[in-house]
């Protein structure tokens, strides 16, 4: 979940650098939002980091949105439960869904999938690793 966290923002400030993106079940998300700043909304990442969000380019990175189906309790958040994610949904599949509908604003061509389990092991591995074999074999053809 943390590397959801980190994948997405990367995703929002270097899309350039990715040929594509894994967001896994993340506890707080950042929304491409010029009305809010970070880390809720990208309105001050000119400078904050130096860095316009470019909405096309983002939108042109393949990415998967992923978690596991029954990672869907609150309780879980409780240690991220800060104001820079009010309104974004109380759990990890909340706030993946709303980070999916952001992404899709843009006219980000994304995949959603729940994996089988909840949050403890690595329930999205395998769906992940599906997804970049893919990536992969695109980029060889």
């Amino acid at each position: 979940s943390g590397g959801g966290q980190y994948a997405s923002r990367m995703l929002l400030l270097h899309p350039g650098r990715l040929a594509g993106a894994v967001i896994s079940a993340p506890g707080r998300i950042t929304l491409i939002d010029q009305d809010q700043p970070w880390p809720r909304g990208t309105a001050d990442t000119r400078a904050r980091f130096g860095i316009d969000i470019d909405p096309a380019a983002v939108a042109a990175v393949p990415a998967l949105l992923t978690a596991g189906e029954r990672d869907d309790e609150p309780a879980a958040l409780h240690a991220q439960d800060d104001a820079s994610q009010a309104g974004y949904g109380a759990t990890r599949m909340a706030r993946l869904a709303t980070l999916a509908e952001n992404l899709r604003a843009q006219s980000a061509d994304i995949r959603l999938e729940l994996a089988p389990g909840g949050h403890d092991g690595n329930p999205t591995l395998a769906i992940a690793q599906r997804f970049l074999a893919g990536l992969i074999d695109g980029a060889r053809s």
